[in-house]
């Protein structure tokens, strides 16, 4: 009877220590899975390729080549998706750039700003803008197009690189159905009039001989010294109606900051340029300097006329 009564027991104890082990298992495989999935401290997320990239459900793709190359992905309601590197120079500009969830023309700035940022963009350097694929044809894909033509505009004048054209493009897609042959469907064509350049003649700018190309030349009221005689003592620095004598303008030196250049500068805007530093390049009477035209064949509908 006691032999029973141990051997019983013996089994009882087994099955407790078995489903004990099975249990510590299940939760160390469980706090594992996490660990996994986490990130290394201090890595980065790559950036997303030409051949990673799947179809996330966008509505645009606009390519902005300077090379670096990358496309711009947005969704219908004109946010950005994602930034598309098409090679190495994209991945090292603008594999730091976080451009999910803003506005398209925020991203073309920021990814010009990169690029000056890393040497691949200097003045005279196109930069070239590519409606790709688009849900939206017409008037609403130039809405589209000019808001990423209009951040790389800010990006460039911000930087001083105003003498970088702004070069317009369309892919040439395959014809379908009743799809314009003439537009592919996008019902929008690079402007005949300035060639996708905005200006006449294709960008014609000419160096302002007045200022050099430095858009300001030497202030003419205190020739260029930044400084001119106190209005209020005359530049004598004094003032006998003062308990020390001096002026309380100049404190007593008789000159203060030029007021037409400011801040003792000594140079004002040019005249001739408005700052420019360059003369011409009037805007296209065709396009108004938007480098798209509507499609004179099917009226910006992207559709076949029978």
């Amino acid at each position: 009877m006691k032999r029973k009564i141990s051997l019983i027991l013996i089994i009882m104890m087994l099955a407790v220590y078995l489903t004990a082990c099975a249990k510590k298992n299940t939760n160390a495989e469980d706090a594992t899975e996490p660990v996994q999935q986490m990130q290394e401290p201090g890595t980065q997320n790559e950036p997303t390729t030409a051949d990673s990239a799947a179809d996330n459900g966008y509505s645009t793709r606009i390519n902005i080549s300077i090379n670096p190359d990358a496309d711009i992905l947005t969704d219908g309601e004109g946010n950005v998706i994602e930034i598309v590197c098409k090679n190495d120079d994209a991945k090292t500009a603008y594999g730091k750039l976080e451009p999910k969830g803003k506005k398209l023309d925020e991203v073309a700035k920021e990814m010009v700003e990169a690029a000056v940022s890393e040497g691949f963009l200097q003045d005279t350097k196109p930069v070239t803008v590519t409606i790709q694929d688009a849900d939206k044809v017409g008037q609403e894909l130039l809405d589209t197009a000019l808001e990423a033509k209009n951040g790389i505009q800010k990006a460039l004048s911000e930087k001083d690189l105003q003498k970088s054209p702004i070069v317009a493009e369309i892919t040439e897609d395959e014809v379908v159905d009743d799809t314009c042959d003439l537009c592919y469907g996008k019902g929008l064509l690079v402007c005949d009039g300035c060639n996708g350049t905005t200006y006449l003649d294709g960008n014609a700018w000419t160096t302002c001989g007045k200022c050099s190309g430095e858009g300001k030349t030497t202030c003419t009221l205190c020739n260029g010294n930044g400084q001119m005689n106190c209005d209020s003592c005359g530049g004598s620095g004094l003032n006998a109606a003062e308990s020390d004598g001096k002026c309380m303008a100049c404190h007593g030196e008789g000159k203060m900051n030029c007021v037409r250049c400011g801040e003792g500068a000594g140079y004002q805007q040019c005249e001739d340029c408005k700052g420019e530093g360059r003369l011409g390049g009037l805007p296209c009477p065709r396009c108004g300097g938007t480098l798209w035209a509507m499609c004179n064949r099917c009226n910006g509908s992207g559709k076949r006329n029978n």
